[in-house]
């Protein structure tokens, strides 16, 4: 990767699911579609026995119903603790070469951060990630700071883990998207702060404040004015997410300049 000049590498460390909705064109007030998460839907199926409308990445295109049985009753078995040895594992052997390369390692946080039909998830919070960047103390052996992977909770203070690890430079790439925090899980919404739970403008001063200068982008959007394609990665709001982004750094910088 160093060779072909990519200095960043996102990565996660998800078992099975990899991130998961429960739906994903669920239309908005605004008359959009976007993608969310209702604990209910999800606690209504069992992915081992029954058949399910939700679209999970990983397990509908990779797997057939017995190899997912086979995977998840193999992580079942496994406890936190045992992919934590993993991952250290994983680091122990990567970062080094990474280091030597000049490569930044970033790891994506779960998405949700919290287990999915019992399977163990570990990039979830504040105390987490403490533990993973001292699984190998290295400045290459950083995050992807995800704010709708970690906003999703209301147990994350975005905005502390934000000056937190950008101060530590830590953060090597930053997703930036918002979402409305509910009872019942969350819904990903357009990017402002008023559409969601989050306060973009105090994430990025404190991204800017702490002298963050990794790579950002505006992560998933809703599918707007009739677009079809790949729910979350429609061009429209996307784009409208990085002038948004675009914006809100131009007024921190000018605000940190007075």
């Amino acid at each position: 990767m160093a060779k072909a000049g990519v200095k960043c590498i996102c990565y996660n460390f998800m078992p099975v699911f990899d991130w998961t909705r429960t739906q994903l064109d669920h239309e908005l007030a605004d008359g959009s579609t976007s993608l969310v998460y209702y604990q209910e839907q999800v606690d209504a199926v069992n992915p081992l026995e029954s058949d399910s409308d939700l679209t999970l990445p990983g397990w509908d295109s990779s797997y057939t119903r017995e190899e997912l049985k086979n995977v998840v009753a193999e992580y079942n078995a496994m406890s936190e603790d045992d992919l934590w040895n993993n991952l250290q594992y994983f680091l122990q052997k990567i970062i080094p070469v990474a280091a030597e390369c000049g490569v930044n390692m970033a790891i994506h946080e779960d998405d949700p951060c919290w287990s999915i039909f019992g399977l163990p998830r570990i990039i979830t919070c504040e105390e987490n990630i403490d533990r993973f960047l001292k699984l190998v103390d290295d400045p290459h052996n950083g995050i992807t700071l995800c704010t709708g992977s970690l906003g999703c909770s209301n147990k994350n203070d975005v905005v502390k883990m934000a000056e937190k690890y950008a101060a530590m430079g830590r953060i090597h790439f930053e997703h930036l998207r918002n979402v409305a925090v509910l009872e019942n899980g969350f819904e990903e919404r357009a990017h402002l702060s008023c559409c969601g739970s989050l306060d973009m403008y105090a994430i990025v001063k404190a991204l800017h404040d702490n002298g963050f200068t990794g790579y950002v982008r505006p992560d998933h959007g809703r599918m707007i004015w009739g677009e079809t394609g790949r729910a979350g990665y429609g061009l429209y709001d996307r784009a409208l997410g990085a002038t948004y982004i675009n914006g809100l750094w131009e007024a921190v910088e000018k605000a940190s300049a007075k």
